[in-house]
């Protein structure tokens, strides 16, 4: 694909061309921002996902490695089902390469990721992470039923050109989109 500009491109083309980059970057930071935010409370010494004094003040021991030596480092076969993740996803791609010509890594990093967490759960004991983890397989499938239906119902009726009230039944439900979940 190329992606230069022609010589002959108007001033409102080299804008639109050069503004949407900005667009998309700053859509990508907007999205990425809280991710970043996360890595540094993942070493965080205490036993809680917070910014303490010490690490703000970058203190090397307010930085720990323990909640990643605690899930990885206890039962579970973590490396074992990487393993079988990577191979399983390596074979889905190189059928898919084979039979569509398809390029696509994607399979090889969900099957690796898929992996990792049934081998982890394969050997895990105790109460610290087995509810958690429990409780998150449980909850995920009924709420990604339940949203997907309900916003299939949903999309179906506000298509309709009848509907009285759309403006306001779209703006109900395009709000949490809009408004953050911590904030509101």
């Amino acid at each position: 694909m190329d992606t230069k500009l022609p010589p002959y491109a108007t001033f409102g083309q080299r804008l639109w061309f050069y503004g949407f980059r900005v667009i998309c970057g700053m859509i990508f930071f907007f999205l990425i921002a809280p991710i970043v935010t996360i890595i540094p409370l993942s070493f965080n010494a205490e036993d809680f996902f917070t910014f303490t004094p010490g690490m703000l003040a970058l203190d090397p021991e307010a930085y720990s490695l323990r909640h990643y030596r605690a899930f990885f480092g206890e039962a579970g076969y973590p490396l074992t089902g990487l393993l079988i993740g990577l191979g399983i996803g390596i074979a889905i791609t190189v059928a898919l390469r084979l039979f569509k010509g398809s390029k696509n890594y994607f399979p090889i990093v969900i099957f690796a990721i898929l992996g990792v967490i049934v081998g982890k759960l394969t050997g895990l004991e105790g109460e610290e992470w087995m509810t958690p983890m429990r409780n998150s397989l449980r909850i995920a499938p009924v709420a990604t039923l339940l949203s997907v239906s309900f916003g299939t119902l949903a999309a179906i009726g506000l298509s309709q050109s009848h509907v009285p009230f759309k403006g306001v039944i779209m703006a109900i439900l395009i709000s949490p989109m809009i408004v953050p979940l911590i904030i509101s």
